[in-house]
């Protein structure tokens, strides 16, 4: 009887103790760390603003890797949810936006656990901007502890061990991040012309080419135009192009001719006579293999749409080789020249009325 009555008066203080700690304990439990990742903000931006994304970086993914998950709403916005459920070690729960900010770029969320125990806290990521391409990312967690739940916290360290998994994960977003980066193309900037060009006739043979048979296309057509021109004893009038009619993006495909413009009005035996019309014409000076001149073509689109200019309808578009390959043999060195038929978008209105 007096060893029980020893062990409860031990027991009693250890509650005691308990007590007493749980009440000089922090109620409350934030956690904060914080990364500079060698990457533009928006390329971090689109790593952490949805949880899709969150699988790649995540410590909880590489804690449990059959940890069922869930999405609910479209990705990116307040509609969206995430549920978990995985392991004694990841237990489950679920995660909600409460703010999505990407011009302060910002994000904040609720997170509810439901095992192995029940509560809640406050998530925020917040990037800014470090200069010369860094941004630094901060991680933070709040949540209200309360009586006794601070004892148990401390006892268990779990301020540190969230620490920890936040640190992990932040150095998985930095490497992910900085990777993708690294292997982002470089937008090239074009400078775009306006220039009034006079009708031409042009020699050819239009065909309808897929895009995959391109380049052989251009190797083998190419050197016949210019042969024909030269049994024929014909002067050519410009050098060597290529007359796009039509460009397909669903069957991948394109209705071009290679070129050469003419001095008088007949073509060479095997060849026909395409007209094309004078006017206003858009043109970047693009040096280059000619496998990136697609570059610039996209750069003309985009200057077309803001700019207020609509491409004619029944133009063609023109690509004039202006450097001779077999004298330069510095690729980056080769001019082509991307020549777009256009119309201010008012004026082809006022046309139509």
């Amino acid at each position: 009887m007096k060893a029980l009555k020893v062990i409860g008066i031990l027991i009693l203080a250890i509650v005691g103790l308990g007590l007493i700690a749980s009440l000089v304990l922090p109620k409350d439990m934030t956690v904060s760390q914080s990364t500079t990742i060698a990457a533009p903000m928006d390329v971090v931006w689109n790593n952490v603003s949805s949880w899709e994304k969150a699988d790649k970086w995540s410590p909880w993914y590489k804690e449990d890797p059959d940890m069922a998950v869930t999405f609910e709403g479209e990705p990116g916005t307040l509609t969206s949810k995430m549920s978990w459920k995985g392991s004694e070690n990841v237990g489950s729960g679920s995660q909600t936006y409460k703010l999505i900010d990407p011009e302060n770029h910002t994000i904040e969320s609720e997170v509810e656990f439901k095992e192995p125990w029940e509560g809640k806290g406050d998530v925020s990521f917040v990037l800014t901007d470090e200069g010369e391409g860094n941004t630094k990312v901060t991680w933070n967690y709040k949540t209200h502890t309360g009586i006794p739940g601070n004892l148990f916290s401390a006892l268990f360290n779990a301020k540190g061990m969230l620490s920890d998994a936040y640190s992990l994960g932040l150095g998985k977003l930095k490497e992910i991040a900085e990777e993708e980066f690294k292997n982002t193309p470089v937008k090239v900037s074009y400078a775009v012309v306006s220039e009034t060009r006079e009708a031409r006739k042009y020699a050819g043979k239009r065909e309808l080419i897929v895009w995959d048979s391109m380049h052989s296309y251009f190797q083998t057509n190419m050197p016949k135009i210019a042969g024909a021109f030269g049994a024929a004893g014909m002067e050519m009038g410009g050098v060597p192009s290529s007359l796009y009619f039509k460009w397909n993006e669903e069957t991948k495909d394109a209705e071009l001719t290679v070129a050469i413009a003419l001095t008088g009005d007949k073509a060479p035996k095997g060849y026909e006579v395409y007209d094309v019309a004078g006017g206003e014409y858009l043109v970047i000076d693009y040096y280059g293999d000619y496998s990136g001149t697609g570059a610039a073509h996209e750069a003309m689109y985009e200057y077309i749409q803001a700019n207020g200019y609509q491409t004619n309808e029944d133009g063609v578009v023109i690509e004039e080789y202006i450097t001779d390959p077999g004298t330069e043999p510095d690729m980056s060195k080769w001019l082509t020249k991307v020549i777009y038929p256009v119309t201010k978008a008012e004026v082809q209105a006022e046309a139509a009325q």
